[in-house]
Protein backbone atom coordinates (compact mmCIF):
# COMPACT_ATOMS: atom_id res chain seq x y z
CA UNK A 1 0.00 0.00 0.00
CA UNK A 2 1.17 3.61 -1.00
CA UNK A 3 1.06 6.33 2.02
CA UNK A 4 -0.35 9.35 1.15
CA UNK A 5 1.38 12.54 0.68
CA UNK A 6 0.38 15.16 2.65
CA UNK A 7 2.32 18.12 0.65
CA UNK A 8 0.29 17.04 -2.49
CA UNK A 9 -3.27 16.63 -0.77
CA UNK A 10 -2.47 20.01 0.51
CA UNK A 11 -1.62 21.36 -2.56
CA UNK A 12 -4.68 19.98 -4.10
CA UNK A 13 -7.08 21.62 -1.82
CA UNK A 14 -5.70 24.85 -2.25
CA UNK A 15 -5.68 24.61 -5.88
CA UNK A 16 -9.52 23.76 -5.52
CA UNK A 17 -10.39 26.75 -3.43
CA UNK A 18 -9.00 29.33 -5.96
CA UNK A 19 -11.75 30.68 -7.81
CA UNK A 20 -11.77 29.75 -11.79
CA UNK A 21 -13.16 32.39 -12.97
CA UNK A 22 -13.38 36.21 -13.27
CA UNK A 23 -16.59 36.59 -11.78
CA UNK A 24 -16.17 33.79 -8.97
CA UNK A 25 -12.83 35.98 -8.14
CA UNK A 26 -14.79 38.76 -7.59
CA UNK A 27 -17.26 37.51 -5.40
CA UNK A 28 -14.50 35.67 -3.43
CA UNK A 29 -12.97 39.96 -3.28
CA UNK A 30 -16.39 41.04 -2.03
CA UNK A 31 -16.95 38.31 0.48
CA UNK A 32 -13.51 38.67 1.78
CA UNK A 33 -13.65 42.70 2.32
CA UNK A 34 -17.51 41.41 3.95
CA UNK A 35 -15.27 39.75 7.02
CA UNK A 36 -14.94 41.87 9.98
CA UNK A 37 -11.54 42.08 12.08
CA UNK A 38 -12.42 41.16 15.47
CA UNK A 39 -12.15 43.10 18.28
CA UNK A 40 -12.07 42.87 22.06
CA UNK A 41 -15.38 45.26 21.84
CA UNK A 42 -17.70 44.13 19.65
CA UNK A 43 -21.00 46.23 20.06
CA UNK A 44 -23.76 45.62 17.55
CA UNK A 45 -24.59 48.72 16.52
CA UNK A 46 -20.78 49.90 15.63
CA UNK A 47 -20.40 46.73 13.55
CA UNK A 48 -23.65 46.82 11.70
CA UNK A 49 -23.34 50.68 10.30
CA UNK A 50 -19.49 49.15 9.41
CA UNK A 51 -21.29 45.90 7.95
CA UNK A 52 -23.58 48.37 5.98
CA UNK A 53 -21.02 50.11 4.44
CA UNK A 54 -18.72 46.97 3.75
CA UNK A 55 -21.99 45.57 1.75
CA UNK A 56 -22.45 48.86 -0.31
CA UNK A 57 -18.69 48.67 -0.95
CA UNK A 58 -18.36 44.76 -1.87
CA UNK A 59 -22.06 45.21 -4.00
CA UNK A 60 -20.29 48.16 -5.70
CA UNK A 61 -17.69 46.25 -6.43
CA UNK A 62 -19.73 43.34 -8.40
CA UNK A 63 -21.27 46.08 -10.13
CA UNK A 64 -24.55 46.15 -8.22
CA UNK A 65 -26.04 49.81 -8.29
CA UNK A 66 -28.70 49.40 -4.97
CA UNK A 67 -27.82 48.38 -1.55
CA UNK A 68 -29.71 45.81 0.05
CA UNK A 69 -30.75 47.86 3.03
CA UNK A 70 -34.15 48.59 2.22
CA UNK A 71 -33.58 50.33 -1.79
CA UNK A 72 -36.51 48.92 -3.55
CA UNK A 73 -35.82 48.62 -7.23
CA UNK A 74 -38.33 48.73 -10.16
CA UNK A 75 -38.87 45.61 -12.23
CA UNK A 76 -37.90 45.90 -16.04
CA UNK A 77 -41.07 46.78 -17.92
CA UNK A 78 -40.65 44.88 -21.32
CA UNK A 79 -42.09 46.75 -23.91
CA UNK A 80 -44.58 45.37 -26.13
CA UNK A 81 -43.60 45.25 -29.76
CA UNK A 82 -45.84 43.95 -32.85
CA UNK A 83 -43.26 41.22 -34.80
CA UNK A 84 -44.71 40.47 -38.15
CA UNK A 85 -44.14 36.81 -39.14
CA UNK A 86 -42.89 37.54 -42.34
CA UNK A 87 -39.92 39.21 -40.43
CA UNK A 88 -38.93 36.56 -38.12
CA UNK A 89 -39.33 33.81 -41.19
CA UNK A 90 -36.95 36.29 -43.11
CA UNK A 91 -34.34 36.90 -40.25
CA UNK A 92 -34.54 33.12 -40.07
CA UNK A 93 -33.88 31.82 -43.51
CA UNK A 94 -31.30 34.98 -44.01
CA UNK A 95 -28.86 34.67 -40.78
CA UNK A 96 -29.55 31.02 -39.85
CA UNK A 97 -31.56 32.08 -36.34
CA UNK A 98 -34.23 30.10 -34.66
CA UNK A 99 -37.52 31.32 -34.03
CA UNK A 100 -37.20 32.20 -30.40
CA UNK A 101 -33.34 34.11 -31.37
CA UNK A 102 -35.06 36.20 -34.61
CA UNK A 103 -38.23 37.19 -32.37
CA UNK A 104 -36.11 38.60 -29.64
CA UNK A 105 -33.73 40.85 -32.00
CA UNK A 106 -36.51 41.74 -33.73
CA UNK A 107 -38.09 42.92 -30.36
CA UNK A 108 -35.29 44.67 -28.87
CA UNK A 109 -35.15 47.01 -32.63
CA UNK A 110 -38.90 47.91 -32.36
CA UNK A 111 -40.15 45.07 -35.05
CA UNK A 112 -37.31 46.79 -37.70
CA UNK A 113 -35.99 43.70 -39.68
CA UNK A 114 -33.60 45.77 -41.61
CA UNK A 115 -32.52 47.66 -38.49
CA UNK A 116 -32.21 44.45 -36.50
CA UNK A 117 -30.61 42.59 -39.25
CA UNK A 118 -27.64 45.09 -39.54
CA UNK A 119 -27.26 45.02 -36.11
CA UNK A 120 -26.96 41.25 -35.42
CA UNK A 121 -24.01 40.98 -39.10
CA UNK A 122 -22.22 43.85 -37.36
CA UNK A 123 -21.65 41.97 -34.45
CA UNK A 124 -23.65 44.72 -32.08
CA UNK A 125 -26.31 42.31 -30.76
CA UNK A 126 -25.85 38.96 -29.71
CA UNK A 127 -28.04 36.76 -29.20
CA UNK A 128 -28.47 34.10 -26.28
Amino acid sequence: MAEPRPAQDEADEAAAALPKNAEDRRAAAAMSSLETRGSADDSPAPTQSVDQERLGKAMASLGETKVASGAQTKPEVKKKVKVEKKDVDLLMDELLLSKTQATKLLTKHDGDAEKAAIAYVRGEDTIV
